[in-house]
């Protein structure tokens, strides 16, 4: 083989090898980029409905505790169950779009949780 041709050879069989790499990298760097993105939006909105749900609740347990202060002011008891009422409202729609994102992500220990709480939240409405 000519020197000519040893060199050619080698020059394609890098340049070759160059564009390999660069193409797995490229594909490597978007499929994490993809996978990181995915992450992190599922991830906020999970945590972003969990933290207003907290919020709700803690609201909710503010106006039971009001509502016994106050056992012979029917006015602000009445208030107060109404506050109470829109907090348990605003406390389901928060479960309802964590169950809608569990089931998305097929996470069971969580939907059973949040499952859990909307059965505690209806036989608190009830009672």
């Amino acid at each position: 083989m000519k020197l000519q041709a040893k060199y050619m050879l080698t020059f394609f069989s890098s340049t070759l090898i160059t564009l390999l790499v660069v193409g797995v990298v490229s594909y490597g760097l978007y499929q994490l980029n993809h996978t990181t993105n995915y992450l992190v939006t599922i991830n906020s909105r999970i945590l972003e409905n969990a933290n207003l749900y907290e919020k709700e609740l803690a609201k909710s347990r503010r106006a039971e505790k009001e509502f016994f202060i106050f056992p012979d002011n029917p006015k602000k008891q009445t208030k107060y169950v109404g506050n109470w009422e829109a907090s348990m409202t605003k406390i389901t729609g928060y479960l309802d779009k964590l169950e809608d994102l569990f089931i998305t992500e097929r996470h069971k220990e969580m939907l059973n949780l949040v499952l859990q709480a909307k059965g505690i939240i209806a036989e608190n409405k009830q009672e």
